[in-house]
């Protein structure tokens, strides 16, 4: 326990000497790392918008060209 204790009293140590502008930084990242598995996960995953934008892309244009006849919709097919 008296480890825990000693950590403790470092990191207050740490924070005191940090600059007033370093302050909501190291704020952010102690709130981070209180996060759960799932959300620090979601917080640090690489947004990938490319893929989904060519996949409405893709739709748009099925249903603008009369080929789409996915999810009860009916149009021209080839």
């Amino acid at each position: 326990m008296a480890t825990i204790s000693k950590e403790r009293q470092h990191a207050h140590e740490l924070l005191k000497r940090l600059d007033a502008s370093q302050l909501p930084t190291a704020v952010r990242f102690l709130e981070f790392m209180l996060l759960d598995p799932l959300a620090r996960a979601l917080a640090t995953a690489p947004v990938d918008e490319g893929s989904e934008r060519a996949e409405v892309g893709r739709d748009e244009e099925r249903f603008t060209s009369g080929t789409c006849i996915e999810m009860g919709v009916v149009g021209q097919s080839h």
